[in-house]
């Protein structure tokens, strides 16, 4: 996700200057950690923010990592926080459109401008393909998430490990 951020924003935070290398990037985010980017990673202050407001009991917490479980963990979470049947929310999720199609005509022209789309973020992508984030940065980034991590899944019960959250 950090490399993705880089992406779409490559410049020093808060001040729209040259753009930075990768590294020197993290470097400027990881001083400016409460006013960048890095901060928004830090999940458990996130979501305590929220349980602050509304109360722990009003918070449901529903990993991305879950939607592409195939056996449906996501929605039975998200029914039981709901107080709603599981089997309901099953049959509400599968297979349903709510949003009609456009009209045919206009088919050609939203092809050739998804075709320029593709082609210019492929071009975009193409640029950023050999980043990586070294050892260096990897292990700073860990250190700086693992104990809030760690403090959200027992908090929670979120099984983080599951998905290579560093705890």
């Amino acid at each position: 996700m950090v490399v993705s951020r880089y992406k779409w924003n490559p410049f020093t935070p808060h001040r729209r200057s040259a753009k930075l290398k990768f590294n020197k990037w993290l470097e400027e985010n990881f001083k400016d950690f409460n006013r960048g980017f890095l901060i928004s990673y830090d999940y458990y202050k996130s979501i305590n923010f929220y349980v602050d407001l509304f109360g722990r009991e009003n918070i449901g917490i529903f990993l991305m990592d879950e939607l592409a479980d195939p056996k449906g963990r996501f929605t039975e979470k998200l029914s039981i926080f709901l107080g709603i049947e599981t089997g309901k929310s099953r049959e509400l999720l599968k297979n349903k459109r709510e949003n009609k199609a456009p009209a045919p005509e206009i088919w050609l022209k939203l092809f050739s401008l998804s075709l320029k789309k593709i082609r210019l973020q492929f071009e975009y992508r193409a640029k950023f393909k050999d980043i990586k984030i070294n050892d260096y940065w990897r292990k700073k980034l860990i250190d700086l998430y693992k104990n809030n991590n760690k403090r959200l899944a027992q908090e929670f019960d979120l099984d983080l490990k599951r998905y290579d959250y560093p705890l």
